[in-house]
């Protein structure tokens, strides 16, 4: 009985990892292509090429009324893109090719969104202000926003009793593998959301083992 609950259990588990995925990867497929949509717009160019200075008006689109796109979000989207075509700062007169921008869009869309809540976690953990947090830096980030999301009314709960998740070593070295495509061996602001965003999925599976190795020990 044990055995087949803890089968059944896992089979779940699965399933509501594969809905994620899915409804992840239908996000950004839907992302892409409002984000082409928007780009053909302003393109005078049969959709190939959008210039630098309208590059602000484009990303305001992607990301709604709802957040406003400021000099630093545009700087960085601006930064990420003229280094592509081997620019300097600051990265006036470009035209900027579609693939790449839809691209960055892609990247930095749901940093422009939660810029403010970035900001203030490179703020408390970035110690030595190089504009990553490094290994160390990410571990103490991602256990002080566990703690401080998942406690009281909001804590995290094994068979009615509240429960800690701790972050371990491996579950950083997971994050920094899923989440640092620049491989500068750290996670940037634009990959600050995602990582967190994995966090607390890895956080609910660690959660998810506690109950099932509490059954199996019933």
């Amino acid at each position: 009985m044990v055995a087949a609950a803890a089968i059944a259990a896992n089979k779940k588990r699965q399933a509501k990892a594969k809905a994620k995925r899915d409804a992840l990867r239908k996000q950004l497929e839907n992302d892409k292509r409002e984000a082409e949509g928007f780009f053909n717009e302003i393109s005078t160019d049969d959709g190939k090429t959008i210039p630098s200075d309208k590059l602000a008006d484009l990303l305001q689109r992607a990301i709604g009324d709802d957040h406003t796109v400021n000099d630093d979000g545009k700087n960085m989207v601006l930064n990420h893109l003229g280094k592509k075509q081997g620019s300097e700062p600051p990265h006036e007169n470009l035209q900027l090719p579609k693939d790449d921008v839809v691209e960055a869009i892609g990247k930095y869309r749901y940093f422009l969104t939660h810029a403010d809540k970035i900001e203030r976690l490179f703020a408390e953990f970035d110690k030595n202000h190089n504009n990553i947090l490094e290994k160390a830096e990410l571990k103490k980030a991602m256990q002080a926003i566990e703690d401080r999301e998942h406690s009281g009314t909001n804590a995290r709960v094994v068979f009615g009793m509240e429960t800690r998740v701790r972050v371990t070593d491996e579950d950083v070295d997971y994050i920094m593998e899923l989440c640092d495509e620049s491989g500068d061996g750290g996670i940037d602001r634009a990959e600050a959301l995602p990582a967190l965003a994995r966090w607390d999925s890895l956080a609910n599976i660690h959660v998810e083992q506690q109950k099932s190795c509490a059954c199996a020990v019933s």
